[in-house]
């Protein structure tokens, strides 16, 4: 038997849509035509293509509720980023936490090499190790908490995080107080163990810096003077000179052309405790205003040390204003050029 020619042809029949190959051959009693059905095409024709679910959107604040929630499928990674100047908060944690979460030191997640100010933004390597230590990866949801219930300072740990690219992320709306009053469960007693720190090459976390939300040195003398828009978190009495500052060796003052919007006032309560949320997107807008910022161009924020200024940053990304860069130094960097 020899082969002629060959083509394909797909017949559609009530009871089938299954395509059918046919081969055109030459025998020694004549031409032949003989059908090859194709099971490979067949299948591929037949299965449906499997539709991606769409994933859930990564909301800015997570209620107590929500987080409870989530936290039985183990959906979650939860960080306590609880920070008080001159306090242990380590120690607090290891009396008092939400249970699977693990404690972010600000100052130990910090540049701790090349500057002698506080928490300051780490460098990428150490900054990977540092979340490998805490069994992330960058694909995990990851929902921050702190003690005080005004965002002091899960802002400011998320805030590194949303600066070194991780998308993931939330923070407890109200903190830990919320937490207790919604009536969620409290671990006690000596907190896991981190991991142990891996090497870089062998590290599962991947950072990529986003340096449009870091404000330096070089920037604030760029804006100073009223040529920009900086806006400072401290207390009123702290900005305007009148009560000393809480950092030893840090000179009362501020930057100069600098606006003045303390941190607690782009929150409102959620209750009779110190839990708070953030306001509404239109009345952090009207705040801004109302102090001669136009929060649709950048805006710098400030405070003693970038903490609290993570609150305001946290404030304008939540009211849907992704032009924001934090001075890391703040004042305790800034009052040091002065003579």
């Amino acid at each position: 038997m020899r082969v002629g020619t060959f083509k394909t042809q797909n017949i559609t029949k009530k009871t089938s849509l299954t395509p059918t190959l046919y081969l055109h051959v030459q025998t020694n009693k004549g031409n032949a035509i003989i059908s090859v059905r194709g099971f490979a095409a067949i299948r591929a024709a037949e299965k449906p293509k499997r539709e991606k679910k769409p994933e859930e959107p990564v909301p800015l604040l997570v209620t107590p509720q929500w987080l409870q929630e989530h936290l039985k499928f183990g959906r979650v990674k939860v960080i306590d980023a609880s920070y008080a100047l001159g306090e242990n908060m380590h120690a607090q944690y290891s009396t008092k936490r939400i249970p699977t979460s693990m404690y972010f030191d600000i100052d130990q997640v910090a540049d701790v090499t090349t500057t002698d100010l506080p928490h300051m933004l780490p460098k990428p390597i150490p900054y990977e190790k540092e979340m490998e230590a805490l069994g992330l990866t960058h694909k995990e949801h990851v929902v921050l908490y702190d003690r005080s219930g005004e965002y002091v300072a899960s802002a400011r740990a998320w805030w590194m995080m949303f600066t070194f690219g991780h998308k993931k992320l939330s923070v407890l709306e109200g903190g830990l107080p919320a937490w207790i009053k919604a009536n969620g469960s409290v671990e006690t007693g000596p907190p896991p163990p981190r991991r142990e720190r891996v090497t870089y090459k062998a590290g599962r976390y991947k950072s990529r810096l986003n340096r449009e939300w870091v404000a330096d040195l070089r920037l604030i003398y760029q804006l100073q003077d009223g040529k920009g828009q900086i806006v400072d978190g401290r207390s009123a009495a702290r900005f305007n000179g009148t009560e000393e500052e809480p950092r030893p060796g840090v000179r009362q003052g501020r930057i100069p052309g600098s606006v003045n919007i303390p941190y607690q006032e782009v929150l409102t309560p959620l209750g009779s405790g110190p839990e708070k949320t953030f306001l509404p997107k239109d009345k952090i807008e009207e705040l801004f205003k109302s102090k001669g910022i136009d929060p649709d161009k950048l805006v710098v924020t400030s405070c003693g040390s970038g903490v609290t200024a993570a609150v305001l940053a946290m404030a304008l990304h939540s009211a849907g204003k992704p032009k924001f860069a934090l001075y890391d130094g703040s004042w305790t960097e800034y009052c040091r050029t002065l003579k």
